[in-house]
């Protein structure tokens, strides 16, 4: 409303108000006017008529410009909510894309440990299958060393050095053992 009053009034509005301002003041001082008195009440009726008629065009011209005027306020507020909801829309699309991106650096992350638990892993099935074979040669060799060792071959005949994985050439090697039962020893 407050825009009404301060935007000029259009061309129309203006002419309306003058026509309908100058019908009254017609009217009114042709009322007060003996000589209009006696015409008789169909003249006057039909200045009343004219007048009302202007009135209610004037009125109809105002309303006409008021309702453009709060049609283009509408339209204004409309594209203000409609760009308001674009913005909120960007922003959750910018936040997805970030919580995307955040995740994909987990996945990458935890593939990485994935990997490096797997290699861990076959490491130590590779140290246990190690340890298991040097424990069946270590344990085939006190067998062949105590069975030649009834026979009185005499200290240190037969004997490698302490700790030596290789057992005596003339012995027969020892039959291999299954890695899950080496595991469970």
């Amino acid at each position: 409303m407050l825009n009404y009053l301060v935007a000029p009034p259009p061309a129309q509005l203006a002419w309306s108000n003058d026509f309908a301002s100058s019908y009254f003041l017609e009217f009114w001082r042709d009322k007060n006017d003996p000589a209009a008195i006696l015409e008789g009440p169909g003249t006057v009726d039909s200045k009343l008529q004219s007048a009302a008629a202007a009135a209610l065009a004037a009125a109809a011209v105002k309303a006409k410009h008021l309702a453009g005027v709060e049609e283009r306020k509408i339209k204004s507020l409309v594209a203000l909510l409609v760009e308001t909801q674009m913005k909120k829309l960007e922003i959750k699309l910018r936040h997805f894309e970030e919580l995307e991106a955040t995740m994909e650096r987990e996945r990458e992350g935890l593939e990485y440990q994935r990997q490096q638990l797997i290699q861990e892993r076959q490491q130590f099935h590779l140290e246990q299958l190690k340890a298991a074979e040097f424990r069946a040669r270590h344990q085939a060799h006190h067998r062949l060393q105590q069975e030649s060792g009834g026979t009185g071959t005499g200290p240190g005949v037969g004997v490698g050095v302490a700790g030596a994985e290789q057992p005596p050439s003339d012995a027969t090697p020892a039959p291999p053992t299954h890695p899950t039962h080496a595991q469970h020893a």
